[in-house]
């Protein structure tokens, strides 16, 4: 993942940070990036102040919250992940059988949403 990163000027965790951001539909939150990442205000205000010179992100005030704000990916982010995206899928397409790639993806999938689940049942209540 390093190398994919640097090709596009960017870390690790700013690669991890993007696909947080481009994994949902939905705008999020600063605080919602940082539990992600497990990064303090701090560090995460610095992370999107980086992006933000980069044009990969715009914050944007929350239209039901004024108070607070959104982080909404720019086009050039969408391309970045897009090439992330397709170097990823040609790996694996390099490594696992035609005829098994689709079930292999459905498995992936299935898997990923099944540790998320797990995860937010960990989660304390409010």
């Amino acid at each position: 993942m390093q190398h994919l990163a640097v090709r596009h000027g960017l870390n690790p965790v700013d690669l991890r940070a993007l696909q947080f951001l481009g994994a949902v539909d939905d705008d999020r939150t600063p605080k919602e990036l940082g539990g992600y990442l497990e990064m303090g205000t701090g560090a995460v205000t610095a992370l999107l102040d980086r992006l933000t010179r980069q044009g990969l992100l715009d914050r944007v005030r929350n239209p039901d919250d004024r108070r607070s704000v959104r982080i909404e990916l720019t086009l050039d982010a969408v391309a970045v992940l897009g090439s992330v995206r397709a170097a990823y899928r040609g790996v694996l397409e390099s490594a696992v059988a035609p005829e098994s790639f689709e079930l292999f993806i459905d498995f992936t999938g299935r898997m990923a949403d099944a540790l998320r689940a797990a995860a937010r049942s960990d989660e304390p209540e409010d």
